[in-house]
């Protein structure tokens, strides 16, 4: 099996060196031939026996399958669930140290191992608008510790105290991260559960998810790239993935409470709270696009932005369009809207227009790219024939159809869905189930649940 682990790391490199140079010989289909080895050495090796080094395989193989997606794939969850019922069989999720013949360095490298697919099993569920499969009750694996690889070795009779957490290593990566991804594991289990939650257990897994993130490592935090001028690329990524994460837990956790908010005043941070995690998320996903582009300092790293990543830009895009929509209809174009809401509006639309820029860019090898720049394109047409309504009224009549829209530049609809689809509103409903029903498919059992209506949207 450590044969197939080795053509995993060679598969992974050939797809790095895709990116990175031009002069090498179709790196594509040295990935193919490395991707075809794998599954030939998993076979052949009998992975269902749990042999050593089955789990590190299939993890590089999950890894590789989910970067060489550009959009969700649900065959890359069933292979999540492989993987997890071998991790179960094989004990992963008990602690090494009920275990005395296992040595402290194999001990060590279980829980990372563990760790990795907690956090595997938690966000592919979510992408997929899935259950998770892993439950906190029936796992008591330690966290890895904070130790860089040479700190240990086959050989130790122990394992050294973890290194201060002003030093960065991958594991405090992966540790910080799981923390969040712990919490963001309990929202998935609450707006999946078929019991409505209440508002006040929404409040106190609000709080946590605060709180947990507040704890994260001082080089772990996000900040300017005007302040990162001496961090290296995958330190920045590093960050960006865990508040990216952070953001989009806040949003699954309130969304539902968008719409209702409007009317009732106990469920406005719910509604702020939301918008703005959606805000920082479009805001995040255009300086990574602009820093992935040739000279900037993410392009020789723009490889490991996975559909996972993806999936988050796609959720902030979605709760976006939702709050422009429902700006849009519930409130007549006569209406006197206060100056907070005028302007966040106005923030709204910009980081739309921003969004929308990236995901036609995109379109041409993304089913999800193409249908939120379908969508987000047609929520800013409707806005701006509504800014041009308004400014009419207010007697600016020396308007033109070239007059800039809010200083946003509104670029034509170019396809027939959305042509067809202003003459019919978008409904909240519609417009969240982007990330979770969309995904399901129902056609074995040839019917879907109330209320999911995708085709109009694109997916049919």
């Amino acid at each position: 099996m450590w044969i197939g682990l080795l053509f995993g790391v060679m598969c992974l490199g050939a797809a790095f060196q895709r990116q990175r140079s031009s002069q090498m010989p179709d790196p594509q289909q040295l990935v193919r031939l490395y991707r075809e080895r794998i599954i030939q050495c998993l076979v052949v090796g009998k992975y269902a026996k749990c042999a050593p080094y089955t789990l590190e395989t299939l993890l590089l193989y999950l890894n590789i399958e989910s970067l060489q997606s550009e959009d969700t794939r649900v065959e890359t969850w069933i292979l999540l669930g492989v993987i997890v019922r071998l991790a179960l069989r094989m004990g992963y999720h008990r602690d090494a140290s009920h275990f005395p013949h296992i040595s402290p360095f194999a001990a060590e490298m279980r829980r990372r191992v563990w760790a990795l697919i907690v956090q595997f099993d938690c966000l592919t569920s979510a992408q997929v608008g899935l259950p998770r499969m892993i439950r906190d009750s029936q796992s008591d694996t330690a966290e890895p510790r904070n130790l860089l690889d040479e700190d240990f070795d086959e050989d130790s009779t122990a394992l050294p105290l973890p290194q201060p957490s002003t030093v960065q290593t991958p594991v405090q990566y992966i540790v910080a991260k799981n923390r969040i991804v712990a919490v963001f594991g309990r929202i998935c289990d609450l707006i999946t559960s078929s019991r409505a939650p209440s508002y006040t257990e929404v409040m106190q897994l609000d709080e946590t998810l605060h709180e947990t993130y507040r704890c994260v490592p001082g080089g772990l935090q996000m900040r300017p790239m005007t302040r990162s001028l001496t961090d290296g690329a995958t330190v920045i990524l590093r960050r960006m993935y865990i508040v990216l994460l952070y953001h989009k837990a806040v949003c699954m956790l309130h969304h539902r409470y968008m719409v209702p908010a409007r009317t009732d005043g106990r469920y406005a941070y719910s509604r702020s709270t939301c918008v703005a995690a959606a805000l920082q998320i479009v805001s995040h996903q255009w300086t990574l696009h602009n820093e992935a582009q040739p000279g900037g300092r993410l392009y020789e790293e723009r490889w490991k932005v996975s559909s996972l990543v993806k999936s988050t830009f796609f959720l902030g895009t979605t709760i976006l369009c939702a709050e422009l929509d429902c700006s849009l209809h519930k409130e007549p174009a006569d209406a006197e809207q206060s100056p907070a809401e005028t302007g966040l509006r106005q923030q709204v639309i910009q980081a739309l227009h921003n969004s929308h820029t990236i995901w036609r860019q995109a379109s041409d090898s993304s089913r999800e790219a193409r249908l939120a720049a379908d969508v987000s394109g047609l929520l800013l047409t409707r806005a701006q024939r509504k800014w041009k309504l308004e400014m009419r009224q207010a007697g600016n009549m020396g308007m033109s159809s070239e007059t800039p829209f809010m200083g946003v530049s509104i670029p034509p609809q170019s396809t027939t869905m959305a042509a067809a689809a202003v003459a019919q509103p978008l409904s909240m409903p519609q417009l969240l189930q982007f990330n979770t029903a969309a995904h399901i498919d129902y056609s074995d059992v040839g019917a879907e649940p109330l209320g999911l209506v995708s085709a109009p949207l694109g997916y049919g």
